[in-house]
């Protein structure tokens, strides 16, 4: 009897120890598995904060680029707008020379239709310089007229002495309203443009 307590006690434990083993296990396995979740998770996570970061710094990318387009296209829009100013520049200033030759072109025209100044004058790109001037409105009209085909006047201002064999004497120009440029050399007061009208109408006396 007290061999048969002891076996079946001894069954009991090993009965206990295998379903505390068991049980271990379960929990060792539940514990692993929430231990690799939590992995995954976190890994996961990185993942999405690297997805998220690139895509940022993608977006940053994008919009640097977007911004030297932009500033490309300001400089060349700035660069444009400096070779039409220039262009336009170029195109306003006509030489001293270039006019003197003009007008003396104009002053044959005017000859060979029979239309002469018996005496000198000025004759100037503002009309309120203008001296000693014979010409009728008209014939004054197709001077200025005329004048343009032969040069591009554009926006510079001018005189030009003619004398009384209708030949130009000298002429003088300026881009600033200030300095002057006389041709030919010599000719003039060359002090200021100012100076100079002052001093054609003294010449075309």
């Amino acid at each position: 009897m007290k061999k048969r307590f002891i076996a079946l006690m001894a069954a009991v434990t090993a009965v206990c120890c295998v379903f505390a083993s068991c049980g271990d296990e379960e929990s060792s396995k539940e514990e692993t598995s929430a231990k690799t979740s939590q992995s995954e998770s976190s890994a996961e996570s990185e993942t999405q904060a690297e997805t998220e970061a690139e895509t940022e710094t993608e977006a940053e990318t994008e919009a640097e680029t977007e911004a030297e387009t932009e500033a490309e296209a300001e400089t060349e829009a700035e660069t444009e707008a400096e070779a039409e100013t220039e262009a336009e520049t170029e195109a306003a200033a006509i030489s001293a020379e270039t006019l003197y030759k003009a007008v003396n072109t104009v002053m044959v025209d005017f000859d060979s239709q029979g239309t002469t100044l018996p005496v000198s004058c000025v004759i100037s790109s503002d009309k309120s310089k203008n001296y000693n001037v014979s010409l009728s409105d008209e014939e004054l009209g197709k001077f200025y007229e005329t004048l343009s085909q032969y040069a591009q006047i554009g926006d510079t201002e001018y005189i030009a002495v003619i004398g009384a064999d209708s030949a130009c004497k000298y002429a003088a120009v300026t881009s600033d309203g200030t300095s002057v440029e006389i041709y030919p050399e010599g000719e003039g007061n060359s002090a200021s443009f100012a100076d100079c009208v002052e001093q054609a109408k003294t010449d075309a006396e």
